[in-house]
């Protein structure tokens, strides 16, 4: 049994023989085995697999729940891609497996910073909304590129952009930040908001934004340097792009230095800079 929090929003995937599998990240507080407890600290990657009906836990909850715990594992042969040290990087390294006729019991809710609650509740409902209005095999592509979600983009589309090369569409950076921001600098233009304070509104915006679209290293290099050239604007100083992406660097470093090893902090940092 592993008692712990649920630090992100949980994610839905179909899984093999007609199940579904819930995933999210639980931050640990306790385990217990063999009518031993004990107090236990670090991240767990949990997969929650059924037939049922589904019901997603969220952000802030406090759960104990039955499974099998053990190491996660990649595969061996050279050069493929190492799932363990992928998760190494985010310091998870404990996986949690609990099958469908295994309990989860929720003990509290709502322990989460409320910005960040009220991210995932639009995130939820942008989804929802999607795949209520539009057709299947183009909704998974908006959710795609509008938050980051891609359990439900058709597997035909995600080839087409392999085979072409341009399969980065897809995934959220500093592109979709850019139209994004856009979008809000021409709505308060609109209502005549002077530019400094339209640059203030629409930082703000984007960094909600950011965490809506589930804080990948692109999206927060790419709302970091969005912020920090608006900020030059707002005090009148020329903002300097090398310098932008070296505090963007720096910040995301700060919070996890394990992520200068990953390919995804490399290639955004690396093509920008380029």
């Amino acid at each position: 049994f592993l008692k712990g929090v649920v630090i992100d929003d949980p994610i839905i995937k179909k899984a093999f023989y007609n199940r579904n599998k819930i995933s999210f990240t639980v931050e640990a507080r306790g385990i217990k085995y063999d009518s031993i407890e004990e107090g236990v600290t670090g991240l767990v990657k949990t997969d929650i697999y059924t037939s049922g009906r589904v019901n997603p836990n969220n952000a802030g909850d406090e759960l104990i729940m039955e499974g099998t715990l053990s190491r996660p594992e990649g595969l061996k042969n050279p050069g493929l891609f190492d799932y363990s040290r992928y998760l190494g990087i985010k310091n998870i390294y404990a996986a949690l497996s609990v099958s469908e006729n295994s309990s989860v019991k929720v003990l509290s809710g709502g322990r989460v910073n409320p910005v960040i609650k009220w991210a995932y509740s639009v995130r939820r409902n942008i989804s929802d909304i999607i795949k209520r209005y539009v057709d299947k095999r183009y909704s998974g592509f908006l959710n795609a590129i509008l938050i980051g979600e891609r359990t439900e983009l058709d597997s035909s589309i995600t080839d087409d952009f392999v085979k072409t090369g341009t399969v980065h569409v897809i995934a959220i950076s500093g592109l979709n930040i850019a139209l994004v921001a856009g979008i809000f600098l021409m709505i308060f233009k609109a209502f005549s908001i002077r530019k400094k304070l339209n640059l203030v509104l629409t930082s703000l915006a984007i960094v909600f934004y950011c965490f809506v679209a589930g804080s990948s290293p692109p999206v927060v290099r790419a709302t970091i340097v969005f912020v920090v050239a608006s900020f030059g604007y707002i005090i009148n100083r020329e903002s300097d792009i090398l310098n932008s992406l070296s505090l963007a660097a720096f910040l995301i470093l700060l919070a996890n230095p394990k992520e200068l090893f990953d390919p995804s902090f490399q290639l955004s940092f690396g093509s920008v800079i380029s």
